[in-house]
């Protein structure tokens, strides 16, 4: 019996390997974050993007800040509809929650204090010009090593060789480096929408929440920051 040659095989084989390797690696789930981000005022619509941002992206719940408690109940309403949208783009339902506030805490910039536009990424050709250090491609090599497939290996490296360029490209067009993953975003801050901790409850007359509102926010900011750590591990 022949061999099946390498048309013959399952298109998508070689596909689903590399997303996997993404998905182990938190690379996927990383850029998905970051798009919610990108893609907001497209889905949302102009209207939303004026007044509305995202300020934290984690476990498939996007966090969007309001200028105001109005616009905030507006959107809860609209949240549906954008949440479709926005996951249409994304190709997956990886949002599974768009969840508003019109309050926060002090550490999140408030929506008209936004950096000016970044560029969203570079040109092929601007990739292209930079060159990696020895010290960064062996690590790359190391990496994907340990992939038996040859044609899965070399994508995966490729596409691992293209992100670290694109660091190198974020960390000098004024992307921010974040501290808990070391990743770079387009904002201000300490954190990334995927590491930035939850605002602390409060109550509408701005005193702490209950002892089980602060245990909750306890819980939530312990899970963000072992986030963080896999992230950092990842990037080794």
């Amino acid at each position: 019996m022949d061999k099946p040659r390498d048309d013959d095989r399952p298109r998508g084989s070689l596909g689903e390997a590399l997303e996997t390797f993404l998905r182990d690696t938190g690379l996927l789930e990383t850029s998905r974050e970051q798009l919610c981000a990108l893609l907001w005022g497209e889905v949302a619509g102009q209207w939303y993007a004026r007044f509305s941002a995202v300020t934290r992206v984690a476990d498939g719940i996007v966090y969007v800040r309001c200028d105001s408690a109005p616009r905030a109940n507006q959107l809860q309403l609209d949240a549906p509809e954008i949440m479709r949208r926005l996951n249409e783009r994304l190709g997956c339902n990886f949002v599974r929650e768009i969840r508003p506030s019109s309050a926060g805490s002090a550490s999140v910039e408030p929506v008209s204090a936004r950096r000016p536009e970044l560029q969203a990424a570079p040109t092929e050709a601007e990739l292209e010009a930079i060159e990696l250090l020895p010290g960064e491609c062996e690590r790359i090599r190391a990496q994907v090593e340990d992939l038996a497939d040859a044609g899965v290996r070399e994508r995966v490296e490729a596409v691992l060789v293209t992100q670290a360029k694109a660091r190198r490209w974020q960390a000098d067009h004024g992307y921010t480096e974040c501290e808990g993953c070391g990743g770079y975003f387009a904002g201000s801050g300490r954190f990334c929408l995927a590491c930035r901790p939850p605002p602390r409850p409060r109550t509408t007359d701005d005193t702490p929440q209950p002892e089980w509102g602060q245990r909750s926010w306890d819980s939530a900011w312990k899970r963000s920051k072992t986030r963080r750590r896999r992230r950092r591990d990842r990037r080794g």
